[in-house]
């Protein structure tokens, strides 16, 4: 947790679970994710676009979400299902999920989904730190946050923030 540039200059990614195991309470969620136009979609008959995907999020959002935001999700969301389903990702037979307007809720095991991409942290050069959470966010003037106060194991720790919180 301490290196601040990570392999090839990029800046080091740090992934903290607050349990001794990997997945947290995302092993409780729905598993579902919203594609739309993919392989399987048209394999079930599926009429779907990018562009219905986009309309259905900004009137689900109430048009109070931000459009490039959701432009940047629509843009990536049919390369991110391809790198999934290649990464090894199972899906089952898509659904209709609440307030959209086509069938395009790709539902998985959430267990399953964490067991193909955790292996893939290191390869991607994500440090992960099991039994450490999160206790206080600093930020400064701006409101970045340029500070984290962890609990390793019981242990009080902070590390500095340069780019960045999610």
């Amino acid at each position: 947790m301490r290196r601040a540039i990570g392999p090839r200059g990029r800046a080091a990614v740090l992934l903290i679970e607050k349990m001794a195991d990997f997945g947290g309470s995302s092993l409780m969620s729905g598993a579902s994710f919203a594609f739309a136009g993919t392989s399987q979609q048209k394999d079930q008959g599926i009429d779907d676009t990018p562009d219905l995907l986009r309309k259905d999020l900004l009137e689900v959002g109430g048009h109070k979400n931000d459009p490039a935001l959701v432009d940047l999700y629509v843009d990536n969301q049919l390369d991110t299902y391809g790198w999934l389903k290649q990464a090894g990702v199972e899906f089952h037979p898509v659904q209709l999920s609440s307030n959209m307007s086509a069938a395009r809720g790709h539902p998985t095991f959430p267990r399953q989904v964490f067991g193909v991409l955790h292996p893939r942290l290191a390869e991607a050069g994500v440090e992960y730190a099991a039994s450490t959470a999160a206790t206080a966010l600093h930020a400064d003037g701006d409101g970045r946050v340029r500070k984290v106060d962890l609990s390793v194991n019981g242990e009080s720790r902070s590390i500095r923030v340069n780019k960045g919180v999610i």
